[in-house]
């Protein structure tokens, strides 16, 4: 159930999505200019603008993706999938640009996290960029953990779209995430991708999903989906997050089957959340109860880099950024199911 109102911090942590040191710790503060020595201008990557003309609005009927791939900390040499995300607090922090400042307080223990170019915020990233818990897997090892189950059909995530005229520009569509558990009927070879996959959902009546996972607004240009900058619900299995001033972006692709690709899911996980979300993660049974939970906790609240827009730069980052690569295939719905749920670890929190 990723759903409006998808998933980062831990998006990662429970199929769970930044140029990093190689120990993932955050970056030194970067050196500033010198006196009399220009600074380059900082030119932030945003999602792209709703289409100028033509496109008007479409009542296409209602349609499914299945994600097929995530990708969450890809190697540094992985080409287009090297950087995911967006600015998001409209400033190149760290970088020897123009307002290299940062939008809020670093924490006590946490280095100043430096933006990738053009300003893409995205702490998720380092976060997992050195995380082996979660699979062997050392070129995207979050992401792994995720994928495995999505290749076996045992979990994925659904994306629905809803008022498409199916045309390169559309001003306004609509946009639903849900978690499915599973393939129907399940077998052992896992989807197939030919869109005719049929998978269980969390429901869904004229395109209003149950519970708090309303769908956003959105629009299509130049055959990109953009949703509105809103929060974002990240469901996949018992895991829960909310990304707050979330996007989703991915290219309408209709060869074949029909797809999603370079999409990418981008927004701010306050700290604290992340970490209850990451004590839903099933690994050993209990992942409350695993050694390396202490060490991925501190992760987290180290890379703290944004606050909510309203804060002044006096106020203590209280947030990570995410930034989640992905592909999905045309997929048919089926079946209501209820979430799934389990029992979350003890509170706890980035305070001492």
């Amino acid at each position: 159930m990723l759903a409006s109102g998808l998933a980062g911090g831990l998006l990662a942590c429970q199929l769970i999505v930044g140029v990093k040191d190689d120990d993932g710790a955050p970056r030194p503060d970067a050196a500033a200019p010198e006196a009399g020595e220009a600074s380059a201008p900082c030119v932030l990557h945003k999602a792209p603008e709703p289409p100028t003309n033509g496109g008007g609005m479409g009542k296409g009927g209602l349609v499914y993706y299945a994600l097929e791939r995530l990708v969450i900390a890809p190697a540094e040499d992985a080409g287009a999938e090297s950087v995911i995300g967006y600015d998001l607090d409209d400033r190149c922090t760290g970088l020897p640009t123009a307002r290299s400042d940062a939008p809020c307080v670093t924490p006590d223990g946490g280095g100043l996290v430096t933006d990738e170019d053009g300003g893409v915020d995205n702490s998720l990233r380092r976060i997992f960029g050195s995380l082996s818990l979660l699979s062997s897997d050392t070129s995207d090892p979050g992401a792994a953990f995720f994928n495995k189950a999505i290749r076996a059909g045992t979990r994925t995530v659904l994306i629905a779209l809803g008022d498409y005229n199916g045309e390169p520009d559309d001003t306004e569509v609509n946009v639903a995430l849900f978690a499915s558990e599973g393939l129907l009927p399940a077998r052992d070879g896992g989807p197939v991708g030919d869109g005719l996959d049929e998978w269980t959902h969390t429901g869904v009546t004229q395109f209003l999903p149950a519970g708090p996972f309303l769908p956003v607004t959105g629009y299509v240009t130049r055959s990109v989906l953009v949703t509105r900058r809103a929060d974002l619900v990240v469901a996949f299995g018992g895991f829960l997050l909310t990304l707050h001033d979330a996007s989703i972006t991915a290219t309408i692709d209709p060869s074949g089957p029909g797809h999603l690709v370079n999409g990418t899911i981008s927004g701010r996980a306050v700290a604290d959340e992340v970490l209850a979300a990451a004590g839903q993660i099933p690994i050993e049974n209990n992942y409350c109860l695993v050694s390396s939970f202490t060490g991925i906790k501190s992760s987290i609240c180290d890379h703290r880099d944004l606050v909510h827009p309203d804060a002044s730069p006096s106020e203590t980052c209280d947030s990570v950024s995410v930034g989640i690569g992905f592909v999905a295939v045309r997929a048919v719905a089926k079946d209501v199911i209820k979430d799934a749920s389990v029992e979350a670890c003890a509170p706890l929190t980035c305070s001492p």
